[in-house]
């Protein structure tokens, strides 16, 4: 099966290398051998005719990580056409619409660049991106029901209680006020500028990029109460007529 390749585009040492492991991965059988061996060859030489295209920048920490010891020249091969492929996706992605030193940014914490392994670069980009789409699609849904927001989460976040507290009668009936009321107005969280912010009052002042954000920490678990009253809102429009206001806040 090999007569069909040119040997001597490839090392006698390559050659030699590839054929003891044919033998040794299936001892006694010759044509799983052939086979084994013609994979590897055109493995081999794939991987050295390899079109680095938009890539070449990167060729060199491309063919590093591509030589893992663990892998067969066909394994190789494969392994360097997707790295070059990820790199050229990375190169062509459209950020238009995200501003350069937030995309300057994602770039910097995705680098893979000293290993090579830009399909994990491309996928941590792609994740940053459809993240900060999803967030700026948030925020200019926020925009003109910023004030209606802010009051929905006033009364929510006034409405909490302790559950350790009496918060019923002997009759089962709830204590509006007065005796037993455990109510307490909840914090909500903002993450600004990578750190856990907590507001118990003045919400408003914040901006509105910030203010869908908020969440409602639950013990262990948290309520994203801007974005979930926003979909409450979309949920209205759609399904009972309700029609936000459309001043600008």
């Amino acid at each position: 099966m090999t007569n069909k390749i040119d040997l001597t585009l490839i090392p006698a040492d390559i050659i030699a290398e590839i054929r003891a492991t044919a033998k040794a991965v299936w001892p006694n059988i010759r044509e799983l051998q052939d086979e084994l061996i013609e994979a590897e060859l055109n493995g081999y030489l794939a991987f050295h005719s390899a079109d680095f295209g938009a890539a070449q920048p990167a060729k060199a920490s491309i063919v590093a990580g591509a030589m893992d010891p663990g892998l067969t020249w066909e394994e190789r091969a494969s392994e360097l056409q997707g790295q070059i492929a990820a790199y050229s996706e990375i190169q062509a992605l459209d950020t238009m619409d995200i501003p350069s030193e937030i995309f300057a940014e994602m770039k910097r914490k995705a680098d893979c660049s000293g290993v090579g392994y830009y399909d994990v670069e491309l996928d941590e980009l792609n994740a940053a991106i459809d993240g900060y789409r999803y967030v700026y699609r948030d925020r200019e849904k926020v925009r003109p029901i910023l004030d209606l927001l802010v009051r929905m989460e006033e009364i929510i976040g006034r409405e909490c209680y302790q559950n350790y507290r009496t918060n019923h009668n002997i009759w089962g009936e709830w204590y509006e006020s007065g005796k037993g009321h455990s109510s307490f107005r909840d914090l909500v969280t903002f993450i600004q500028d990578g750190k856990a912010q907590k507001h118990q009052s003045d919400v408003a002042d914040l901006q509105r990029e910030k203010l869908v954000d908020g969440l409602f920490e639950l013990d262990t678990n948290a309520l994203s109460i801007f974005r979930a009253m926003t979909r409450v809102i979309e949920m209205l429009e759609a399904d009972y007529g309700f029609e936000r206001p459309t001043a600008v806040r």
